[in-house]
């Protein structure tokens, strides 16, 4: 379950935006904040920024960010995340039809700066689909709160602000403690992000779940 379609309020999220741009991501390889981990401020950030505010319609909601390593093997390769922006309508509570991607967005994660923004079709993510048709539908899992998916969303970033720099550096082979991290974060990331998008999400940076597979839950 991405970030929700939101009216995006002018007044709070440039103030917002404003607060987040100082955050030292990844200054602490991957130790989180007390409250909130960098990355989950960053999605807040990029969720208010006020440039991109003005070029999406309100109800487009922002999925969950894919790294992408820029500079792969040199001593500081720079670090991307790549989004993209798709319809979730519906009436509470569900099903939500889900539209394809609509928008890619590339963001450099320490400065925030817009690498790229830009239009998207299904074929744009190696996909074909017949235009206007929903991908999927998604419904919220009986009984789950809003308390309860905070608390899973804040752990999904926690965790993602854990093995990013993991992935950063290439690591397939890693002590039980950090591999148990990675699993965590695959089935997190598999009750956050809609089914119906997965392909979607994979063909932003194939790299990274290929890496993810290299760690599977113990038998």
């Amino acid at each position: 379950m991405e970030t929700a379609p939101n009216c995006k309020k002018l007044v709070i999220l440039p103030l917002i935006f404003f607060l987040t741009l100082s955050l030292p991501f990844l200054q602490k390889e991957g130790k989180g904040m007390n409250s909130m981990s960098s990355i989950e401020s960053f999605v807040q950030a990029i969720d208010g920024h006020p440039d991109l505010v003005k070029k999406i319609p309100d109800e487009l909601a922002l999925s969950i960010p894919i790294p992408v390593i820029q500079n792969k093997g040199e001593k500081k390769p720079k670090i991307l995340m790549a989004f993209f922006y798709y319809y979730m309508r519906g009436i509470p509570p569900g099903p939500y039809r889900i539209s394809v991607p609509r928008y890619r967005l590339l963001v450099d994660l320490n400065t925030m700066n817009i690498i790229s923004f830009s239009p998207v079709k299904d074929k744009d993510f190696g996909i074909e689909w017949p235009e206007r048709k929903p991908v999927g539908e998604y419904t919220p899992a009986p009984g789950l709160t809003m308390d309860a998916y905070k608390k899973k969303k804040a752990r999904f970033y926690q965790l993602y602000e854990q093995i990013l720099p993991y992935f950063q550096e290439d690591k397939s082979h890693l002590p039980d403690d950090q591999a148990d991290a990675i699993i965590e974060f695959k089935t997190l990331f598999e009750e956050l992000a809609h089914k119906p998008l997965h392909p979607f999400y994979k063909a932003l940076n194939p790299a990274f779940f290929q890496w993810l597979d290299h760690f599977r839950q113990k038998q």
